[in-house]
């Protein structure tokens, strides 16, 4: 028997079937993920290879300077070098310690001797201890006739305000001592030397005679430091001294066989002509020539 309800699924199937047919015509077929790509790839080429160019253009500039930077870069390393050769210039005119100790002690000196009328006794000492500078330096530098002079009146002037025996005293005519030795006056040389042994002998004397039961322990040992100080003092003196009276010997030695010599010479240029006779003097008389 045929139903009317079977007709209905029929008709049904057969509309599904139908609708499932035209879904597959109306959709489109996907395309290949492949070609795809390697469309896209032909398509990007032409601009990743701008972007590489223009990266390597970059490496370029920034590998490779300017002109303009180059000549920048030069410019500033020649401004270094010349500051360089500035600075040795300017520390080969900068003045030496002893030039800047000179001025400043010729400033003390100056200031101090202003005041001379009044001068303390305190700056008295200062004034001659700028002045043993002064000389000290000039022994320095060769100039001795101005050392003999400054160290002159810092003499002067420690004699006025120090004890005999101070060992100041003595530096002072050892300086001097020196000074006239390389002016090669041996007898002021030596007699300086000699007043700087008496001023330190004198010196150790005077401690020595001091009592020391009222000193403590650190005033007795300062007390025979000074005198053992000053006798290694004395040897050194003594030796300078002897070395005086050698060179003052050979040279006393020196000038007599110079003038030894000269009045050898002397007597050798007076004695040829003494001893020709002088009766024959014919050799002297010219003749007249006969014409004939």
């Amino acid at each position: 028997m045929f139903y009317f309800s079977d007709q209905i699924s029929s008709d049904e199937e057969e509309g599904d079937e139908e609708q499932e047919e035209e879904g597959d015509e109306g959709e489109t077929p996907a395309p290949d993920t492949g070609d795809d790509n390697e469309a896209e790839a032909k398509a990007s080429s032409p601009e990743e290879e701008s972007a590489q160019s223009s990266d390597d253009k970059v490496d370029i500039d920034l590998t490779q300077p300017s002109t303009s930077k180059g000549e920048a870069a030069s410019s500033a390393s020649g401004v270094i070098t010349s500051n360089g050769d500035n600075d040795e210039d300017d520390d080969a005119d900068a003045p030496s310690s002893v030039e800047i100790a000179w001025e400043v002690l010729t400033m003390a000196k100056d200031i101090y001797e202003a005041q001379t009328p009044d001068l303390s006794k305190e700056n008295q000492l200062n004034l001659a201890e700028a002045l043993q500078k002064l000389g000290e330096i000039s022994i320095e530098w060769e100039n001795n006739e101005n050392a003999i002079h400054l160290l002159s009146e810092c003499l002067e002037h420690r004699k006025a305000a120090l004890d005999p025996d101070d060992r100041l005293i003595a530096l002072t005519y050892h300086f001097l001592g020196i000074a006239f030795s390389f002016k090669n006056e041996i007898d002021r040389a030596n007699s300086c030397f000699e007043s700087a042994l008496d001023v330190i002998q004198m010196r150790i004397k005077h401690l020595k005679e001091l009592p020391t039961d009222g000193m403590d322990q650190f005033e007795k040992d300062s007390h025979e430091q000074e005198i053992s100080q000053l006798n290694d003092l004395i040897p050194e003196l003594t030796a300078k001294i002897e070395d005086i009276k050698e060179q003052m010997q050979s040279q006393f030695k020196t000038l007599e066989s110079l003038q030894k010599e000269s009045e050898k010479e002397e007597t050798k240029t007076v004695q040829p002509c003494a001893d020709k006779p002088v009766n024959n003097i014919s050799h002297l008389i010219k003749r007249k020539v006969r014409v004939c």
